[in-house]
Parts: C-alpha cells; sequence; structure tokens
C-alpha cells in the first residue's frame, strides 16, 4: 500500500501540475480565438467536433474503461480493435457527410477534414490509458503540454490571417497527432504490446455494457450541442457553446486531474467499502468546496466576466452564462460516483442512470429549445434524473460516508450563497462589486479550508 500511495500522489501532483498549466493556457488560447473567430464560426465547429467525438465512443466500444479495471491488460488486442474500427468510422463519415447539413450546409467539409482525428485519438487511447491506470501520469506531462502549445500556435496563426472554422479544424489535428507521437514515444520502454487473440471476445463482452453507458454519456457531454446545433443558428450555437465551455472549464481544471488517478485508486480499494467511501467522501467535499464559490462568481457576475474577457461580439452570452453556472453543482453526487459504480462493476445500476440522463436532457432539451430557444437548453441541464440511481447504488455501497458528505455540502452551499449574495449586494458599483465578488471567492476558500481542509486532507492520506 505505501508503493500504490507513493504512486498515487504522484500521478495526482502531475495531473495538477498538467492541468493547472494546460486549462489556463488553454483558457487564454480560447479567449484569444474568441476574439479573432466569430461566434457562429465556433458554432459550426462545435457541430463538427460532435460528430468526431460520436464516432471515437463507437469505435471505443467500451474498452478504455474495461480494461482499466481488468488484472490482464491486452493492450495489443485494444489497438488492433480501435484502429480497424476508426479506419472503418472515417469511411462511413466521409460517405454520409452530406446528411449533415440537417445542422447547416456548412459544416459537411469541416466534418470532412476532421475524420484522420478518429483515427489519431484511437491510436494515442492505449498508451493514455496506460499510464493512466499504471499511475505514471508524468509520463504525459510533455505530450499535453506540446498539444496545447501547438493548438495555440497553429489555431491562432491562421485564425489572424482570417481563416475561421479552418483556423480550429487545423490546430485540432496538428495538436492531437502531436499528442499521440509524443505519449506513444513517452512510454516505449514501459509499455509491452502483445497480441493474444483469444484475449478479443473478452475484452468486447466486458466492455458491452460500459459501451451503452458511453453512447449515452456522449449524449449527457454533447446532448446541448445536438439539440442547439438541430434546431438554433449557428451564432447562437457559438454562444451557447462557449457559454457551456466556461463552465465546464471551472470543473475540468479542478475534477480532471483527480479523474486521472481516482478511478484507478477507486479500483484497487473496491473491496473494501469503507476506505471506498472516503475517498469518495473526501474528494466530492473537497472540489466542491472549490467549485461552489467559482460558479456563484460567475452567476453573480457573468456581464463583466463575458465582456472584459471575450468582447462585446459576445455579450449575448452573458444571460445565458449566468443561467447555466450552477448547473456544474447541481448534483454533486454524481461528480465521482459515477467512478464508484465503474470500480464496482455496477454496470447496470450505472447504464440506468446514464440512458435516464441522456433521454431526460435530450428529450426536454428539445421540447424546451424548440419553445425558448437557448434559454430551454439551459433548463434541460438542471434536470439531472440520472442521478437518482446513482445516490441510491452509493447508499447501498458507503451509506455512512454518504450521509456525512450530505450533511457537509448542505453547509458548503448555504454559507457560499451567503457570502457571495452579501458581497454583490454590498460590495458598491462597478469594478468595486466584481472585486468583491473575486474576494468573496477566495474568502469562501480560506472558510472551507478552516472548517475541512485540514481534516478532509489527514483522512484522503489516512484512506490512501
Amino acid at each position: 500500500m505505501d508503493r500504490l500511495k507513493r504512486r498515487a500522489l504522484v500521478s495526482l501532483a502531475s495531473s495538477y501540475l498538467s492541468q493547472l498549466t494546460t486549462t489556463a493556457a488553454e483558457l487564454l488560447t480560447k479567449v484569444l480565438l474568441a476574439r479573432l473567430i466569430l461566434p457562429a464560426q465556433w458554432g459550426i465547429y462545435a457541430e463538427a467536433m460532435l460528430v468526431v467525438l460520436a464516432a471515437d465512443v463507437f469505435t471505443d466500444l467500451g474498452l478504455t474503461q474495461h480494461i482499466a479495471r481488468e488484472k490482464k491488460r491486452p493492450f495489443g488486442n485494444m489497438l488492433l480493435i480501435r484502429t480497424g474500427l476508426s479506419l472503418g468510422a472515417i469511411g462511413l463519415v466521409q460517405v454520409f457527410a452530406p446528411h449533415l447539413k440537417v445542422f447547416t450546409p456548412e459544416v459537411i467539409s469541416p466534418v470532412r477534414a476532421l475524420t484522420p482525428l478518429i483515427l489519431i485519438k484511437a491510436v494515442a487511447t492505449v498508451p493514455t490509458v496506460f499510464v493512466d491506470r499504471e499511475l505514471m501520469v508524468q509520463k504525459s506531462l510533455i505530450p499535453q503540454f506540446m498539444r496545447l502549445g501547438i493548438m495555440a500556435g497553429v489555431s491562432i496563426g491562421l485564425a489572424v490571417e482570417g481563416f475561421g472554422v479552418w483556423a480550429l479544424v487545423a490546430g485540432t489535428l496538428a495538436s492531437e497527432a502531436a499528442y499521440a507521437a509524443l505519449i506513444w514515444a513517452s512510454v516505449r520502454n514501459s509499455l509491452e504490446i502483445h497480441l493474444t487473440l483469444r484475449h478479443t471476445r473478452r475484452l468486447l463482452a466486458g466492455g458491452k455494457y460500459l459501451f451503452l453507458i458511453a453512447i449515452v454519456g456522449l449524449l449527457l457531454q454533447q446532448g446541448d450541442i445536438l439539440v442547439t446545433g438541430t434546431l438554433l443558428d449557428p451564432r447562437t450555437v457559438g454562444l451557447y457553446a462557449m457559454a457551456l465551455l466556461l463552465v465546464q472549464k471551472v470543473s475540468k481544471v479542478i475534477e480532471t486531474a483527480i479523474y486521472r488517478v481516482i478511478y484507478p485508486m477507486f479500483c484497487e480499494v473496491s473491496h473494501d467499502a469503507d476506505r471506498l467511501g472516503q475517498i469518495y467522501k473526501c474528494t466530492t467535499l473537497a472540489i466542491i468546496c472549490i467549485e461552489a464559490p467559482i460558479y456563484l462568481f460567475l452567476t453573480f457576475h457573468s456581464g463583466f466576466f463575458v465582456s472584459s474577457l471575450l468582447g462585446p461580439e459576445w455579450v449575448p452570452m452573458a444571460i445565458i452564462l449566468q443561467a447555466l453556472a450552477m448547473s456544474g453543482v447541481v448534483n454533486p453526487y454524481t461528480t465521482f460516483g459515477i467512478e464508484v459504480l465503474r470500480a464496482t462493476k455496477q454496470d447496470a445500476m450505472l447504464t440506468l442512470a446514464s440512458v435516464s440522463g441522456a433521454v431526460v436532457l435530450v428529450t426536454a432539451g428539445f421540447v424546451l429549445t424548440g419553445r425558448y430557444g437557448a434559454m430551454g437548453m439551459v433548463a434541460a441541464n438542471y434536470l439531472p434524473v440520472g442521478a437518482v440511481f446513482v445516490v441510491v447504488a452509493l447508499w447501498r455501497t458507503i451509506r455512512p460516508q454518504l450521509l456525512d458528505l450530505t450533511g457537509k455540502l448542505a453547509v458548503v452551499y448555504l454559507v457560499s450563497l451567503a457570502v457571495s449574495g452579501a458581497a454583490f449586494l454590498l460590495g458598491g458599483q462597478g469594478i468595486t462589486k466584481h472585486l468583491a465578488g473575486i474576494g468573496a471567492v477566495v474568502l469562501l476558500w480560506g472558510i472551507f479550508y478552516k472548517i475541512y481542509g485540514l481534516s478532509v486532507g489527514k483522512e484522503t492520506l489516512k484512506s490512501l
């Protein structure tokens, strides 16, 4: 366990170094690109990437999540399956691309240009899963930094020349290709690729539930773009997609680094409900303590945030961002609860949660967006029906820790709302009000650290 603890802490530190650096640079890149590329072009890019991400899920077949929880991991079989399916998917997308005019005719050419990304992502998945599962995240730092640097250099350079959506397409292809090459180079001496054909059937059978979960997971993550892309004009899609990106960016910088470590950790302690629950409780509480104050700042100060960060072309997005902000913490239990269900192989319950959540999001999204526009899609994000199944599964698995977490989260939400609301109402006018809002975020972080920080940190290390 000492060795596991050491690897987990090194891997988590590496994840945060990577995540903080890359997210800050990525946000700066997105801000610069938003000032150079109009919202309508962003809408076309978001719709094109939806197609590529869907193809990536269908060529993965749930293998990525399944192989991580297996003791024997036949990476050669996974590479063979994904490569073959990706080549087939590229052909299908090229043939059927004209039918994507249901979004907008302008999306057809970018989709066709982005099809090599399907193969690139498939090839890069094997070494990425390897470094995550073996808690060797530090090996992926240079590939991630290079990916971000190439994306920024290529896309900004072309955007300055007026290439619009094509700047984003070219930057994405170049950066992902560089990442694939570098991540393979980083594991060349540690990752052994063996191809044993009898493992193929076991891989496909083991990932069948996770494949279905991944499909509905795609709808949960990209259902907003599917709905808005079908019903709204590209400019509105671009405004909504940027608001969604900013909300997700908060969780990405805080949660993604933990995700890369937490699932392997849950897999290691899945047999010990007490330790599993303790790690789940501590990590969930920690990220909500950080995120809730930020989301409340975006809620109260969205107009200032958008106008100062993105410029006048994006000001209509402020109302969308304000309404969407708190969706990031409307359901804290699923943040890492889904990973608990995966690690404990509760695939049936996870399937119910994912399917119901996706069906409600997309169905309600189409109904409400058709009637109320982008704000209808915002409303659909506040209907986390699938979370009920996750909470039920957690109740059965880690009940004491779930109850303790619920009480602590209630305190976090109430205190955050009180302090942030007071700063907004009593913070004066103009820039003073917004500075007061930033001060409230920092103050809340200090309060929560004082209340929970030291004890949570000790509990987490003990659990590890």
